[in-house]
Parts: structure tokens; C-alpha cells; sequence
């Protein structure tokens, strides 16, 4: 079966005052105030509560429908159980640990480090490709129950608490779910990841929240330039602005750096 194109556009958030909510909840306020933005837990979605799967939203004049899914520490569990095994070996480097960082900023000097990340991206990406699996059945759901078979799906994967899982892993994980699948998960058309756990360097010196837009190659380029603007009114949202970053094919400009507070 052919590798499916995907487009990765990157963007990054500069870091204003910490927020006094979390993530989710914030991007539900945001959501909730888009101007295109449905959210189908109103009522005028009724017929579709308790009645089955069913996604979070209906985007861009309901071209686009929505589901948020947000990382949890479950997986982080299990990758630091592994990352303790390996520094416990008598070959191991000396690490000393303050606070929360990423893993990748833990192993980024061992001598089999590739092996490492090949170890914690598969650990991290079982549970993302389980998301988009939920994620694929809700929004086949709601665009078979609403009559949307031209819609668009989108998900937005929202991590502000699980700095072990940064932005290089779960758009790893997303481009190999997609590729990896039997059905390639038809119905997820585009990916939103927004990471508030750790940031990430910017080419003016300065550091910033990464925002990762990944598309189908086939996508509808109104849906696409939607889903620019509606990262930058996030950033504005936030009392921020949003930097665009350029995508050399590798994952170097989305190595995690700890957060300014950190």
C-alpha cells in the first residue's frame, strides 16, 4: 500500500503570563466563541445525545467536524519505567534530573539514543493511534447521522501536563498511524497538536509553544487556510502571536526545550 503525503505546517506560540486554567478548558472557551464554530453538546444536537459516538464540533460552516483528544499520563508511566531500567545499567551515563523535562532532552546524549526514541515512540504512539481510532469512529458517526459525507475530519491532540510526549512524538505517531492502519483512517483529514508541557526553540533566539497543522495532500485548500487562521486566533486568544516555522523534513526545530518557568 502507498505512503499516504501528508503536509506539516509548524507554528509556535510565544510564551505569554502562565494561564490559570488548563489546556482543554481553555480551548473549549476558544472553541465555544469561534464564529463557525457548533459545538454538539448544544441543543441543537439533542437527537444525538445518548444515542452513540459522536464528535465534539462542527467547523468552518460545517465543513470541517472535530473531535479533542488530550494526552494523559498513562503512557508517560510507562515510558519513564523504561528510561529508569536503562539508567539503572552499568553502561549508563550519569543523568541528573531537575524538575520535568522531556525525555528527548534526557537520552540526547547516549550512545544509543536512536534506539531509544525508536522504543519511547512506540510506547507514546499507542496510545495516539488509540485516540485516532475513537476519533475516526466519532466523526464517521456524526457525519453519517448529520449527512455531512463531504465534511472533513479534524483532531485537535491537546498536551499541557505529559512533557515526556512532545510534539515530535505524537506527529511521529499520527503520520505512522495513518500509514500503518488498514484503513488509513479515512476519515481524519486534518491534526491539530498543541503542546503547552514544553516548548520549543525559535530562529530569533526565543522560545515558543509548538503548534503542529498536519494535512492530507488531498485536502480542500479552503479547509487548510480555515485551519491557519484559526491558529492564529488562538494565539491571539491567548494574548499571544504565532510564529511560522520553516520544515526541513526532519524533527530538529521541534526538540523540546523546558518552559520559560521552568
Amino acid at each position: 500500500m502507498p505512503e499516504t503525503e501528508l503536509f506539516l505546517r509548524l507554528f509556535a506560540l510565544y510564551p505569554v503570563l502562565a494561564a490559570a486554567d488548563r489546556l482543554e478548558d481553555r480551548m473549549k472557551r476558544f472553541l465555544d466563541r469561534e464564529p463557525t464554530t457548533e459545538s454538539l453538546d448544544g441543543a441543537a444536537f439533542a437527537q444525538l445525545n445518548g444515542s452513540g459516538l459522536k464528535a465534539d464540533y462542527l467547523q468552518n460552516s460545517r465543513r470541517i467536524v472535530t473531535e479533542m483528544k488530550t494526552v494523559n499520563g498513562n503512557t508517560l508511566e510507562r515510558i519513564e519505567r523504561r528510561l529508569r531500567d536503562r539508567l539503572s545499567q552499568p553502561d549508563a551515563p550519569r543523568v541528573r534530573i531537575y524538575g520535568k523535562v522531556p525525555v528527548s532532552s534526557v537520552i540526547e546524549n547516549m550512545p544509543d539514543r536512536d534506539k531509544l526514541n525508536e522504543v519511547f515512540n512506540a510506547v507514546s504512539g499507542r496510545a495516539v493511534r488509540k485516540d485516532l481510532k475513537i476519533a475516526n469512529e466519532q466523526i464517521r458517526a456524526t457525519k453519517g447521522r448529520l449527512r455531512l459525507d463531504k465534511s472533513t475530519g479534524l483532531v485537535i491532540v491537546i498536551n499541557d501536563s505529559v512533557p515526556g510526549i512532545d510534539a515530535a512524538q505524537i506527529a511521529h505517531a499520527i503520520k505512522y498511524a495513518i500509514n500503518s492502519s488498514e484503513s488509513g483512517y479515512p476519515d481524519l483529514s486534518h491534526f491539530w497538536v498543541n503542546i503547552e508541557c514544553h516548548c520549543i526553540r525559535l530562529p530569533d533566539g526565543g522560545t515558543g509553544y509548538p503548534q503542529v497543522l498536519i494535512s492530507r495532500s488531498s485536502e480542500k485548500p479552503n479547509d487548510v487556510e480555515f485551519l491557519r487562521r484559526l491558529i492564529g486566533d488562538w494565539a491571539e486568544f491567548n494574548g499571544s502571536h504565532l510564529a511560522s516555522l520553516n520544515h526541513d523534513g526532519t524533527w530538529d526545530s521541534l526538540r523540546p526545550v523546558p518552559r520559560p518557568e521552568a
